[in-house]
């Protein structure tokens, strides 16, 4: 079964916010499924918890295409 977007960008956000360089990825596949969250809602939670450890400004994810399973299409863009 495939897995969301949002299953990739758990990991690579937190490691990108500790990355010596500037870190842009474009992810491609679904935006939306039944088994993880929207990217939507994954970057409301990160941004709290950036802004609460003063680090709001170091992650940004845009979700440019909505995709939904099977087919995907979808495109989220992390820097």
């Amino acid at each position: 079964m495939a897995r969301s977007i949002t299953y990739y960008l758990e990991c690579i956000a937190i490691l990108g916010i500790f990355a010596k360089t500037n870190v842009n990825l474009t992810l491609l596949g679904n935006t939306d499924d039944h088994i993880d969250q929207s990217p939507d809602s994954f970057k409301n939670v990160m941004m709290h918890l950036l802004n609460q450890f003063g680090a709001a400004r170091t992650l940004d994810i845009k979700v440019k295409k909505r995709g939904y399973a099977p087919l995907g299409g979808g495109v989220v863009q992390l820097t």
